[in-house]
């Protein structure tokens, strides 16, 4: 049998739980004293997960939330029933946040992204400016759209040729072939959704489409519901509205004046997005402010602002 502190020593080093910034604690929060012969799993480390997995007879309990996130301060009321409860039954908590969500094999994102059947699948999403999300194509590539007859598909591809009619009524209508890497199929633009998707279809745009398949000539087609061209704003925003849950917090250094002010606002709108920013002012005592600016964290803007005002300056907290 193995102990706490052999599963610990794994799982840190399989996690790789010191190669990200995160606020939860990550590792065995809570030892115990006995062998590990069974183990549960729970997403919050919450005193209602603690008592199920006594009852299944577990010696260790892996958590996604943990009970300790930047330190304890005091041990009283639910901190204190948990700890107790803990101790009491002898059992081990471990916990990995942003470890576990940016792990290809094991972590949520990246289990996730298979189980959805993505292709080429990749980072992204980044926390302090690591991935901690992955992206990738959609599970109905095109060489299986004729399996899905009468169903409703959401495919990515690159337009390769447009062909305009008019029908009877006088209206414009399309019939657009899109391909991606396995295949081209004939996507069919009625004349409502073109008068909103008109700019979309031209030649190598690469596009997404969301419609039914109609398989009526024995050649499936998708009829297009909802059409968006797939930009570098396209792909920023995806990427502003995974971090939208997190605050900016930038710490100023002391004597920081309105010019600097001016000049740190001015780094921020390079970088709009929808995540808000507050700012500690250390001067001879502390003050905290949000400002009314939002922005994408990304790589490039911490890099920006480490430096203009230090390694030290840059924090993201979750909402």
């Amino acid at each position: 049998m193995t102990n706490a502190k052999e599963i610990t020593e794994f799982l840190n080093e399989e996690l790789k739980i010191y190669d990200i910034e995160d606020s939860s604690c990550n590792g065995l929060q809570v030892e115990n004293t006995n062998e590990i012969k069974k183990i549960g799993f729970a997403v919050d480390a919450c005193l209602e997960s603690f008592e199920k997995a006594a009852q299944a007879g577990c010696q260790m309990l892996i958590v996604h939330h943990g009970m300790i996130w930047d330190g304890i301060k005091y041990i009283k009321g639910d901190t204190y029933n948990k700890v107790k409860f803990l101790i009491e039954n002898n059992l081990a908590l471990y916990a990995s946040h942003l470890p576990l969500d940016r792990h290809e094999t094991y972590g949520n994102n990246g289990v996730l992204a298979k189980l959805l059947g993505l292709n080429n699948i990749k980072p992204f999403g980044y926390h302090n400016g690591t991935p901690i999300g992955f992206i990738g194509e959609t599970d109905t590539t095109l060489d299986k759209i004729k399996s899905k007859e009468g169903q409703s598909v959401k495919v990515s591809g690159i337009v390769t040729n447009v062909h305009k009619i008019i029908t009877h009524k006088g209206q414009a209508m399309l019939f657009v072939v899109i391909e991606d890497s396995t295949a081209s199929t004939e996507i069919i633009v009625f004349p409502k959704t073109l008068d909103l998707t008109f700019q979309l279809w031209q030649d190598e745009n690469k596009v997404i489409v969301e419609g039914k398949v109609s398989d009526k000539d024995g050649q499936a087609k998708i009829l297009v519901e909802r059409a968006e061209l797939i930009t570098e704003e396209y792909l920023n925003g995806l990427n502003a509205r995974n971090l939208a849950d997190d605050k900016l917090w930038l710490s100023l250094p002391q004597g920081f004046d309105k010019e600097k002010m001016n000049d740190l606002k001015a780094i921020l709108d390079t970088s709009p997005g929808l995540s808000p920013v507050y700012l500690q002012i250390n001067n001879g005592k502390v003050r905290k402010i949000k400002i009314d600016v939002k922005v994408l964290p990304d790589k490039q803007l911490k890099e920006k602002i480490i430096e203009f005002l230090g390694p030290d300056s840059w924090e993201l907290k979750k909402d």
